[in-house]
This record gives C-alpha cells, structure tokens and sequence, in this order.
C-alpha cells in the first residue's frame, strides 16, 4: 500500500467535503475546523452544521466567516445533523469529522492518492485516541489498528472494535447506496452506518497510519450519558445486521462468533446491573454460536458445565475482582520500593523557539527547525513527557512515572511559543509546562528592554486557557518578573500569591508549580516561606538531575541554548549539565582540552 501511495505526486482535482456535525462543542468545534481548513488537498469544502446548540458553538463556527460553509436549527440529533451537511455538500468524496476529533493536514491528500491508484468505495486507516480530562489536560492513548481483514464485517461488528468517522474518507456514491445515517438512532450510529455500508457490497481499502485523532474526552458524550440506551441500540444494530445477513445467505461461521462475542461483551457489561437481561444475551451468544464455549478456557468451561453459562460467569466475576484487589494491595505494598527505583528526571528550560532574528542579544531563541528535532530526538529515544503535576503525584507515590521521564518547560510565557512551539508538541503528543507573568499577559516583556533586550509580545490569556486545553500545563513566574531578593515582604505577598490568584481565576485550577525569575532568591528563607505557602514544586535555573528526594522547592533545570547541537542536547538530558560545565567539574586542563576537540568532532559527526 505504501508503494501505491507514491506512484501518484499530486491528488486528483476533485472536490471533497468535510462535513462536522455540531451541538455543545465549544472547546473544540474551533480545532476541528481549522484542521479541516489547513489540509494540504485542494479542493475541499467545509459544511458545518450546528444541531442547536445552547453554548459557545455557533459564535465559533461564524468567526470562521465566508472560509465554511454552516448552518444552525433544533437540536434533532448528530445522524440529522450528518445528513443534512450531505445534503448541502457537492464533493465527490465525504469527510465526516466529529466536533471533538480533528484532522492532521496531510489525511485527505493521504486517502486521495489512493482513490487515484485504485477502485474504491471507501478508504479507511489506523486510528490515534486522544484522551482529555475534565480540565483540559491530554494523554495519548495507543494507535488502535485497525488493520485489513480479509472480512470486513469483522470491523463492523466487533463490540471492541474503535473506528471513529474520522479515519474514513468516503466516495459519495457509497454513501447514498447505504441510505445515509439512521435518524432514529441516538447512540451506536457510527456502528449501524459502517454495517450498511458493508450490506450495500462497499469496497474497502485500508491505508496503514494515522491522520486523524479521535478525541475521548471525560465530559459525558452522547454514549456515555445512557449507556443502557447505547448498549440496546447497539444489540438493534447487531440483530438488524444478522437478520440481513441471513436473508442474503452471507450468515457465515465466522460472522456468527463475532457477533456472538459482541453479546457476550454486553452481556458482561450488565452482569450485575441487569441480571434477566445479560442472561438472554448469554443465551443469544450461544445460539449464534453454540461452539462459542470452545474459546473459552478449560476453566471456564468446567464452570459452565457445573453452573451453566451465568454460574460461569458469575465465577468469573468474582476471581476478576479477586485479582483487582490483590494488585492493588501488591502496588500499595510497592509504594515506597517504586519511589527508590525511579529514574533521575531531566528538566529541560526553553525561553523562546521560533524564527531566530538577526540580533538576539539573549541568545535564547532556539530556531523551530531546531526544536522539531530535538523532539523527534526524544519520542525516538523513548522517552516521556510529563507534566509538574506528575512528577508531585510521584513523589507522594500516587503515581507511576514512565521509564524514561523528561519535563520541558518554557519561561515568560512568549506568544511565539503558541505559533512555533505548541504545535510541534501537539504533533508528536507531548506534555510541557509554562511559566507566565501574570501582570503583563498580552503585553510585553518590559523586564527585559530595560537591559536592551529585544521587544516580545507575550501570551494573552485567552491563548493561555486555550493551550491549557491543549495539554500545556501552566505555573506561575510571577506578576511582574521582578528580582524577588530585592522585593519586601509585602511585595513578595503580591508576585508569589497574588500570581498564583491570577492563574487560578483564569483556569480554574490548582496552579501546582512556580519558577523563580533570574533564578533568583532560591536561598533566601524568607522567599522559600512564602513559595512553600502557596505551591507544591519551584523551579530553578540550577544545572543538575532531580531524584525523588530532590528537594521540591529546588527542582533543577538545565537550559538549552540555540547552538546546542543534538550531541549537546544529548549530553544535558542524560546529565543535567553542558559538557563545559562537566568538563570544569571533573576534568584537569590538559585533559580538558583533549575532550574539547573530541567533542566537537563529535557534535560535527552528529550535525551532518
């Protein structure tokens, strides 16, 4: 497939339609469409249609203006909504976009190329989960492959199986053969649509990868608000799929044990909420299936000879709790021998990433080509980014770090960041913290042109939540990012307590974590009083690894400079230092000079 996919260098002129259904989707509605905007393919229209929603939808769809094409009505449901968007569209090909998912810019070029190498109703690829808390915060979830299997009913029809919209590029033409989305369902739609299209005799090609995320926030969903509701309109789908199955004699052995497995799985779900009804769905996977018992383990299988399939089940139950108690008990029991084993955390400092001007006097500004990769480096290496939070969570035992931990954080809070830096993260699923100055949000970095320093603009705080969103975690650099050991104590009140109220209005949250200015005042008795008073963690500008007996209020940083090559960027994240500064550390001086020449034919090796 991979081959296929470069036989053809541009895309077929043909015009596709993204279609995003819309209700309450406020915190996401926005990305959704401007992912949609930003595709590399050409041409494409974009048809937004608000299913009457009551928040801040419909005033982000219309800031888009003329770019979309939209509409707004009565709340009717996301199927109505779908086919209405059809309705309005003219493409060839559909792309139908949940609100809350969005697109990565090369997916439609991706699946077009396909649909010019070869015959296909439609075009489908892996699928990458993106899990959101209720406070904004990310974390990545596994690549769900969907994978080419030699019937693709088995997709379908898979209780387990996690296909979102998104990963789909449809023609047209398959879309009408399949009668459109079914208006009378509220939850399983996406199940009884891709069934239908596979009734209506669709053809399939699968593209490995993914460029699309599908979005799993912790917000109550459609599904989620009545899963009782979503579990029977799923069994509906699945009894309407069999009963066409058998009338079009393609009811084959293997289409018997997924189905059979799916009512297993709901049937599990409600073992103990709704004891009549999980037993008929034992008893409907057993009559699709009767050998269905030949799956299971010679346990289970004992079991269910002596108590039947609910004894057997039932047994199940409690030995799977049993199980969830004894590790939990084991993990506890760990605690204190998993806070010893954790591996040394570098703590990485940016200040500015982005275009670098012609006179940098601070010589801070990492270039973006740079900064790319130096994360690619990282997701390459194996390691994982975590947030302030984190690593506080860990040192009360509360929670486990990866394998190969790193922090990066950014200082001052530059707008930059959210045009250069940001979405390098985003694209290869990174955490970061940033540190802002309250007082000067959207304004500039007067602490700075005092010492001649060039003119910034900073983040506003509407940039602020949105990153937020986004999986940035945020700390306070205080009001005014002053020189806290030349501040009473009535000032330090205002610049550490009173930044910490500033954040917290503004998002809402704990604001766990502080860096010190300069790196200033990490000594001074009474500055470390007043942090300790109102946050968890302070970051300094010192060089060094953090353990977890590192003191909380001492956590060290190592900077990364503009013309740190990757063998220097290697060397600080393994050390927590700059090999000059380990060089004066360790080394005499003739010796250090052999190092020096050995290291910089080691950084020329690295930069080629």
């Amino acid at each position: 497939m991979e081959q296929s996919l470069r036989i053809v260098t541009n895309p077929l002129p043909t015009l596709v339609s993204i279609i995003i259904p819309c209700y309450n989707a406020a915190p996401w509605i926005g990305e959704a469409i401007q992912s949609a905007l930003d595709q590399t393919y050409s041409p494409v229209e974009v048809i937004v249609v608000d299913d009457g929603s009551t928040d801040r939808s419909p005033e982000v769809i219309k800031s888009f203006g003329d770019k979309i094409k939209w509409e707004t009505g009565p709340n009717r449901g996301g199927n109505c909504a779908r086919n209405r968007g059809f309705a309005l569209s003219a493409g060839k090909y559909i792309q139908f976009l949940d609100a809350d998912d969005y697109l990565l810019p090369s997916k439609i070029e991706r699946q077009m190329r396909v649909f010019g190498n070869a015959s296909a109703d439609v075009v489908y690829e892996d699928c990458q989960v993106l899990f959101e808390s209720a406070i904004g915060r990310h974390k990545w979830g596994p690549l769900e492959v969907s994978g080419n299997p030699p019937d693709i009913f088995e997709i379908f029809l898979d209780y387990n199986s996690l296909t979102p919209p998104c990963v789909f590029l449809f023609s047209r033409s398959v879309v009408e053969r399949a009668g459109g989305w079914n208006e009378k369902l509220t939850s399983a739609q996406d199940t009884d649509f891709y069934v239908r299209l596979a009734l209506a005799d669709a053809t399939w090609l699968y593209v490995p990868g993914s460029e699309s995320i599908y979005r799993r926030p912790s917000l109550p969903t459609v599904s989620s608000r009545n899963p009782r509701a979503t579990a029977e309109n799923l069994i509906e789908v699945l009894g309407e799929a069999e009963s066409k199955l058998r009338e079009s004699g393609r009811l084959t052995d293997s289409r018997r044990r997924v189905l059979s497995r799916s009512y297993l799985r709901v049937a599990r779900n409600y073992f103990y909420k709704d004891v009549s009804w999980s037993r008929e769905l034992f008893h409907e996977a057993q009559r699709l299936s009767p050998s269905f018992l030949d799956d299971r383990s010679r346990k289970y299988r004992f079991a269910a000879g002596a108590l039947g399939v609910s004894g057997a089940e039932r047994v199940r139950a409690l030995a799977a709790a049993g199980t969830r108690w004894l590790r939990r008990r084991a993990r506890s029991a760990n605690d204190s021998s998993r806070r010893a084993r954790v591996r040394p955390l570098p703590m990485l400092l940016y200040h500015n990433v982005g275009p670098r001007p012609a006179e940098d006097p601070s010589l801070l500004t990492v270039a973006t080509e740079q900064f790319e990769r130096q994360m690619r480096w990282l997701v390459s290496r194996g390691y994982q980014t975590i947030w302030p939070s984190d690593w506080r969570a860990a040192r009360r035992g509360r929670k486990p770090l990866p394998r190969k931990p790193v922090m990066l954080t950014f200082d001052d809070g530059y707008a930059d960041m959210v045009e250069f830096a940001f979405p390098v993260l985003r694209r290869y699923g990174l955490k970061a913290a940033a540190y802002v100055v309250t007082k000067r949000l959207g304004l500039t970095n007067t602490w700075d042109e005092v010492n001649g320093h060039r003119t910034m603009r900073l983040m506003t705080a509407e940039q602020i939540r949105e990153c937020a969103a986004q999986g940035i975690e945020f700390g306070s650099h205080t009001r005014t990012h002053p020189h806290l050991t030349s501040l009473s104590k009535e000032q330090l009140t205002d610049e550490i307590e009173g930044s910490r109220d500033d954040l917290r209005d503004l998002l809402g949250t704990e604001v766990v974590s502080f860096a010190y200015p300069y790196g200033d005042g990490v000594d001074s008795s009474l500055i470390r009083e007043h942090l300790s008073s109102t946050y968890r963690l302070g970051l300094t500008t010192w060089d060094g690894l953090n353990q977890i007996e590192t003191n909380p209020y001492e956590l060290r940083r190592v900077m990364i400079l503009p013309g740190d090559s990757l063998a220097d960027f290697a060397c600080k994240l393994g050390s927590g230092k700059s090999l000059p500064t380990m060089m004066r550390e360790h080394l005499s001086g003739p010796i250090r000079t052999v190092a020096r020449l050995g290291w910089r034919a080691l950084r020329a090796s690295w930069a080629q």
